[in-house]
């Protein structure tokens, strides 16, 4: 069976978003594969004008089950979603870290506790959405990330394990620090709906779509 894949050059609003939602009435599923919620795919069909960040596009096909894969990053605070074991999370720490890199290449001071060093001269801002997406995959490249599954694995272990790298890169810029129990608490919240227990859908996408394929369904 045909899997489809779609693939931007790059170039900025390319349109891939109504792409999606065309050939989604054909497919059994839609996986996105790479990106953060900075992106935004607007789709206009007959339910009305959708600017969509991480949902797939094809969610608006009734028949298509949609999932994340794990080349995205995932901000589980604005998002309930079948989602790659794999993907690495958003943790606050890397929007403070987007929004003060951005900062510091437009040469503003980041405050009374900022270092000198901090700053830089004219602006050689990127133009980033500040949600933390370039410090994410910086971290997952580097093998200091934290992926959805670790949170049904010891997280406390992988935190006490890489927060202290963290605590660097925020004192350096003069940024609000974090404990551990910090983040276990933001991580329980984010397992929770209003006070009730949220069974994150944590799965491997890949697994799903061979499924399928093997059953002549479209991917």
């Amino acid at each position: 069976m045909t899997v489809t894949v779609v693939v931007g050059a790059q170039r900025g609003d390319e349109g891939n978003g109504r792409v999606v939602d065309y050939l989604a009435v054909r497919a059994d599923m839609a996986i996105r594969f790479p990106g953060g919620d900075n992106a935004g795919h607007t789709v206009v069909n007959d339910y009305g004008r959708f600017a969509l960040h991480l949902i797939p596009c094809g969610i608006f096909s009734p028949s298509v089950r949609c999932l994340l894969g794990a080349g995205t990053v995932i901000n589980l605070d604005t998002l309930e979603f079948w989602i790659d074991l794999r993907a690495h999370l958003i943790w606050p720490y890397h929007r403070l870290l987007d929004g003060a890199e951005e900062d510091r290449r437009r040469g503003k001071a980041r405050g009374a506790g900022s270092a000198p060093r901090a700053q830089a001269q004219g602006d050689e801002s990127i133009g980033t959405t500040r949600r933390g997406i370039g410090p994410v995959y910086a971290d997952k490249h580097a093998y200091n990330g934290i992926r959805a599954g670790d949170l049904h694995d010891p997280l406390r272990r992988r935190l006490e394990l890489l927060l202290p790298l963290k605590k660097h890169e925020l004192a350096y810029y003069g940024l609000q620090q974090f404990t551990v129990d910090d983040l276990m608490h933001l991580a329980e919240a984010w397992r929770e709906v209003h006070g009730r227990p949220h069974p994150l859908r944590l799965g491997r996408p890949r697994a799903l779509a061979d499924d399928r394929w093997s059953r002549g369904k479209r991917p």
